[in-house]
């Protein structure tokens, strides 16, 4: 087709000369996107510490009770957040052991980031959506990205705002490794992570920037 892949790929957004790891992060997930999931995480940390308190069932020494009355700030998810990209580069048999005291296997980063009691709790209760908002299944208008808040809509649109691709592209099945409880985890014994949730995506071959996914889910 004339005029079709005609101009050089090249980002869509000004970046600085002197941007960083930290400019690109932004980029995908910028505050108001933060102070989003933050709002959800200490909605739903309020509601659950408050109803198992009313219900005498949360124990004297649980950490959950060390969850601050005003919630966490934007800097503390920021610092979850850093935390979870610093366990993918320094890897450990579990994430407990990224606090050890022992003088052969400790790593000082965490400790100085945040305590795990402090990490462990945001872990609980991260949250990206309203649960009084939420379908469940088997019901009409049950979607279960949903449970994804605004972050998913916020990311998947944002891909193709960022970069203009090359000429040559790619459409494949992507894995997401992940073993946690949702009924659309797919599992398959060929696949390095066997268990993953399944996503399509349209890439730029020539560099692998994802310009646009879509999670796979099984809506019955």
């Amino acid at each position: 087709y004339q005029n079709s892949f005609t101009e050089k790929s090249s980002f869509l957004v000004d970046v600085p000369n002197d941007a960083d790891e930290l400019y690109f992060f932004s980029l995908f997930l910028n505050d108001d996107i933060l102070n989003n999931i933050v709002f959800e995480t200490n909605r739903y940390a309020n509601e659950y510490i408050t109803s198992e308190k009313e219900k005498d069932r949360l124990p004297p020494k649980s950490r959950f009770r060390s969850w601050p009355e005003e919630g966490i700030s934007i800097q503390k998810m920021k610092n979850f957040i850093a935390l979870t990209f610093y366990f993918g580069i320094v890897k450990k048999d579990n994430v407990k052991a990224y606090w050890s005291t022992n003088n052969v296997l400790s790593t000082p980063f965490p400790k100085k980031v945040m305590s795990r009691d402090e990490f462990f709790n945001i872990f609980s209760f991260f949250h990206l959506c309203d649960n009084t908002m939420y379908v469940k299944r088997g019901h009409d208008g049950y979607d279960p990205r949903k449970k994804l808040g605004i972050f998913y809509e916020h990311v998947t649109t944002q891909l193709p705002k960022i970069w203009w691709p090359r000429q040559y592209l790619s459409v494949d099945e992507g894995c997401i490794p992940f073993k946690g409880h949702v009924h659309f985890r797919c599992y398959n014994p060929s696949k390095i992570d066997k268990y993953h949730m399944k996503t399509f995506k349209l890439v730029d071959s020539t560099n692998n920037y994802c310009l646009k996914f879509e999670l796979y889910v099984a809506i019955d």
